[in-house]
């Protein structure tokens, strides 16, 4: 008895270790793959593995460019790509963080104290890690690689990473990597793993039976059974329905009567506002050291097509592109909509530009497509 426990123990304790030993292999490779110290004298700019491979001299400080990458856009990196990549070989939102910073440390797996992390390629006395008001928090003196070589990596590691994330080539599409939502994309994913995990174990709990859920009572009312079909039960006074019920049909308002003169009424706050267009009203804020805008998109997908970009330029000027979705017919999971009036804007792309007060720093702006359809931007002046 006692060497079957042990054996069980054994085999429950050999996959974490492989799976920190994954992850680990996958963060170093992303981080002395993907990143490079900004040497001036090296043209062009080299990862840090190209540069040990090749024996190449230690920089000082004064060796290194004015470039420098955000950690949010790190986060982008590293999630994007790891993003068919299983779970766990991941690090978590937190744990990256903590590795950036040198301070990840997980007992009984690879991540121990004094162990390799970030800041022992890119140590912190040549590349400061500082907030920069009041969003950024920016590593110095570093650079991308997004189309590294192959021919400065081991055949063996090379192939284990693409085991493992499932690339086919290193090569990074900036744009798409940009478009991702860091290590949001994560924390869905996760969600995602344990939803799914708590509906099976639902459904056998249910000796099977196929989960039903009804979305209809936030549009048609609660529904009760008929008063000639309820069974009540004694001790708790609760409704029981013994044989299917039956409700009667509501009536579909017509909408030509509905919209006669197609007037909008506003009430509240939105008597204010001034009534224009459902794409392209901006707003536009100025503080001490950044620029804030807010954009309304009403009906746009963020991710339609791969088509939606907002991008800044130096001089302060937004360029905004997209896809209005939408038409005459709508679907909406099983139900299918047929427009009769239509105040938004039609279907099809568009492009929409503006200028901020001043000059700006492109590489330290942030946007935040929200879910209510606002595009919210901060990018620190120039």
């Amino acid at each position: 008895m006692n060497l079957r426990r042990d054996l069980v123990y054994k085999r429950r304790a050999v996959k974490p270790v492989a799976t920190d030993s994954d992850r680990k292999f996958l963060i170093e490779f992303i981080v002395t793959t993907y990143l490079g110290p900004d040497v001036k004298s090296d043209d062009p700019r080299c990862s840090f593995i190209q540069r040990r491979m090749a024996g190449s001299p230690q920089y000082t400080l004064s060796d290194l460019g004015s470039s420098y990458v955000t950690i949010a856009f790190l986060e982008r990196l590293y999630y994007y790509v790891l993003r068919h990549s299983p779970l766990e070989h991941i690090l978590d939102l937190n744990m990256f963080h903590m590795y950036l910073k040198g301070k990840l440390v997980l007992p009984s797996t690879d991540f121990i104290q004094n162990s390799k992390q970030f800041t022992s390629f890119f140590p912190l006395d040549l590349h400061e890690q500082k907030w920069y008001p009041y969003s950024f928090r920016i590593i110095k003196g570093i650079v991308l690689i997004d189309d590294p070589s192959t021919e400065c990596i081991k055949e063996e590691d090379l192939n284990r990473f693409k085991s493992l994330t499932g690339a086919s080539t290193l090569e990074v599409n900036l744009s798409e990597c940009l478009e991702n939502d860091g290590g949001h994309n994560f924390k869905n994913k996760r969600q995602e793993i344990i939803q799914n995990m708590e509906c099976q174990s639902e459904s056998s709990q249910e000796g099977h039976k196929r989960k039903h859920i009804d979305d209809t009572q936030s549009v048609l009312g609660p529904v009760f059974p008929t008063k000639h079909n309820v069974k009540v039960n004694p001790s708790n006074n609760t409704c029981k329905s013994n044989v299917p019920t039956f409700m009667p049909l509501l009536s579909v308002p017509d909408t030509e009567v509905w919209n006669q003169d197609c007037s909008l009424v506003l009430t509240g706050t939105a008597r204010k506002g001034i009534f224009g267009p459902s794409v392209g009203i901006v707003d536009i804020g100025i503080g001490e050291v950044a620029y804030l805008f807010r954009v309304s998109l009403a009906g746009v997908q963020k991710n339609f097509a791969g088509t939606f970009s907002c991008d800044v330029q130096s001089n302060g000027r937004v360029l905004i592109k997209g896809v209005v979705t939408g038409g005459k017919t709508i679907r909406k999971q099983a139900r299918v909509f047929e427009m009769k009036i239509r105040k938004l804007c039609p279907p099809g792309p568009f492009t929409l530009s503006f200028s901020l007060p001043g000059p700006v720093d492109p590489r330290l702006f942030v946007a935040n497509f929200r879910a209510d359809g606002l595009l919210e931007g901060i990018a620190i002046k120039q």
